[in-house]
């Protein structure tokens, strides 16, 4: 699977590979009779009209039994659809297609990602509207040893960015781009390029559960763009013992393994652009005001 989906994003030339792969889709939640029935139809495809649908569905009926073998098996889900960060279904619903902010506009920028492995994601939002979109992707190519993110490409997307809308914060996690993130502050000032590390589980966790709310309440939107969908989507969840106001477990995103092709940069971008945003609210910005106007260095 891993190899079809290099082949289907074009980043391998394999015109001799036939993949089919059906599962069940992340709608089904599988806390009901009904819901689990429905997702087993659906991964079986035109195979449930000989297929004992009904003693498959039985299984989850047994206490002792390992959901997520039972998810594995008779769904083909890769991982539980109960570990995955964010409702993709409610985030399809909130792309919205055709629309570019102004130039000259207010937005904030999130940058995360790594410099030989995995991917490296630039994501823009828009202040007033809250609509987010992928300004840029860099990744590593599965057939590939030697690789590293072209730094020359990277700088024309913050350069155009910073063109051509009017940018009040870019959040930058800086392992292994320390340098070039020094640079971007020398040149557009180290009260805009400032430094968020994501390593700061407390932190990192409020501002995962800003983005969640601003998903489940509706207030973001964003471009539809296919590779930040499956970035987000990619992001699995992982509980801390940390509480929230609410006394409610706090949560961070990580990947489905370690060593997983299936990246997650975007969705880190996406919510460091997201948590300058809401900081450039908080400072009212969307009135034309900002504390931070006469502050010094700032390093998050």
């Amino acid at each position: 699977m891993d190899y079809a989906r290099q082949v289907l994003e074009g980043k391998i030339s394999d015109s001799r590979l036939f993949f089919f792969h059906r599962q069940a889709g992340d709608k089904h939640k599988l806390d009901t009779k009904e819901s689990i029935r429905e997702a087993v139809i659906e991964a079986s495809g035109p195979v449930a009209e000989w297929s004992d649908i009904d003693g498959i569905v039985d299984q989850w009926n047994d206490p002792t039994a390992d959901r997520a073998y039972l998810e594995r098996v008779w769904l083909n889900r890769l991982v539980r659809a109960s570990e995955k960060a964010f409702d993709m279904e409610l985030w399809n619903e909130l792309a919205i297609e055709g629309f570019t902010p102004p130039e000259g506009d207010l937005i904030t920028l999130g940058f995360d990602g790594a410099r030989w492995r995995d991917a490296t994601a630039v994501v823009a939002t828009h202040v007033e509207s809250g609509y987010q979109w992928l300004a840029g992707l860099w990744e590593k190519p599965a057939n590939i040893d030697e690789w590293e993110v072209p730094e020359g490409e990277v700088n024309a997307v913050v350069d155009e960015l910073f063109r051509r809308w009017n940018v009040w914060r870019m959040y930058c996690d800086p392992p292994y781009w320390e340098t070039q993130v020094a640079t971007w502050a020398g040149k557009y000032g180290d009260q805009v390029v400032v430094e968020w590390w994501t390593n700061r589980l407390r932190a990192m966790a409020f501002a995962i559960k800003s983005f969640d709310n601003a998903i489940h309440a509706r207030e973001l939107s964003h471009d539809g763009n296919r590779d930040l969908t499956r970035h987000i989507g990619n992001a699995m969840r992982k509980y801390l013992n940390i509480l929230d106001e609410n006394a409610a477990r706090l949560w961070v995103i990580y990947k489905e393994r370690t060593d997983s092709p299936f990246k997650i940069d975007g969705a880190m971008a996406a919510i460091l652009s997201w948590e300058a945003r809401q900081d450039a609210l908080a400072s009212g910005m969307a009135t034309g005001g900002s504390v931070y106007d006469t502050r010094g260095i700032i390093t998050i």
